[in-house]
């Protein structure tokens, strides 16, 4: 089930104290910093979540996918169990 809520709404709603999920969502995760953050929020509000990395290597190099796959180590780490996903954009 979609829900249009804002972002903030979406942390907001986490706040009801069950064990199951509040949601699943799919988050689109960049090289940057911003999508790697929100992806931790919405874990850490009961969110189910599934980061998805769109690759543009060799356009971009591989430094952009190595930087992404790190920063989701690193909230696994923090968050517990949280998978991913790698799609490669090669241009043909």
């Amino acid at each position: 089930m979609l829900m249009p809520l804002s972002p903030v709404a979406l942390l907001m709603s986490a706040e009801n104290g069950a064990e199951d999920p509040v949601g699943r969502a799919v988050a689109l995760v960049s090289g940057g910093i911003d999508s790697p953050v929100a992806v931790a929020r919405m874990v850490s509000a009961g969110w189910e979540v599934i980061p998805l990395h769109c690759s543009q290597e060799p356009v971009t190099g591989p430094e952009a996918q190595e930087k992404t796959v790190e920063s989701l180590r690193q909230l696994r780490g923090q968050n517990g169990p949280l998978g991913g996903m790698v799609a490669r954009i090669d241009g043909t």
